[in-house]
This record gives structure tokens, C-alpha cells and sequence, in this order.
């Protein structure tokens, strides 16, 4: 296998915003650090960071992500997480069937929610 700190081995996930399309950035660890960052601020109340999030996530100008309705927001960062999520455990649609029984069995096993659903503690 070979892979490239320049971006991702699969297609990008895209978000329409008005007609245009814009992609899912790559989320490097110094990246996902910052989006936790957010994510404390956000259940604290600074729903500012919400926005500053999803300028983290896509490639949209920030004007653009300033005119989004705030649910809208929290909807587009679900459907990324979900995204993501899909392709971490590989439970995406473009999955192989040998992947996706791989990626359930996995999931199973570590006892890890599938995408939507809230972790078990304890």
C-alpha cells in the first residue's frame, strides 16, 4: 500500500452550497485536534465555533459558511462525521461486500456505534 500526506486516497467528500461544490478538506491530526478544540467550545455555548469548525472542514470561503443557517451547520458537520465515520470503518456505499462484512465484524467486536448513534459508556 502506498499512500501521500498530500491528501487523500479516495475521492473528497463534497458539500453543494448554492449550487456550487466545495470538498471536505484533509484532516490531518494538527487538524482534528482544532475541530476537538471547536467541539469543547461548542458545549460550552460559543456557538461562534461552530462556524470556525466547518471553515476547518471544507474549502468553502468563509463568507459563504458565514451565510449558513446555524442548524444547517450542525447538519452539514453530521453529514461529514458520517462521511468520515463510513470510511474509517469502511461502511461506505462504494464498500466491497468483502469490506463491508470485514468493517461490521470489526465494529462488533470493538463494540463501536455505527454512524448516528450515540457511544455506550461502560
Amino acid at each position: 500500500m502506498e499512500i501521500t500526506t498530500k491528501g487523500p486516497l479516495k475521492k473528497p467528500i463534497e458539500i453543494t452550497i448554492d449550487g456550487k461544490i466545495y470538498h471536505v478538506r484533509r484532516i490531518s491530526r494538527p487538524v482534528a485536534i482544532e475541530i476537538s478544540a471547536y467541539e469543547k467550545e461548542m458545549r460550552g455555548g460559543n456557538l461562534e465555533a461552530v462556524y470556525k469548525q466547518l471553515a476547518l472542514y471544507i474549502d468553502a470561503p468563509q463568507e459563504t459558511i458565514d451565510a449558513i443557517d446555524i442548524t444547517d451547520l450542525r447538519a452539514i458537520q453530521k453529514y461529514i462525521t458520517d462521511r468520515v465515520y463510513e470510511r474509517i470503518t469502511g461502511t461506505e456505499p462504494d464498500a466491497t461486500p468483502e469490506e463491508k462484512t470485514k468493517a461490521a465484524a470489526e465494529l462488533e467486536e470493538k463494540n463501536l456505534p455505527k454512524p448516528g448513534e450515540t457511544p455506550s459508556v461502560g
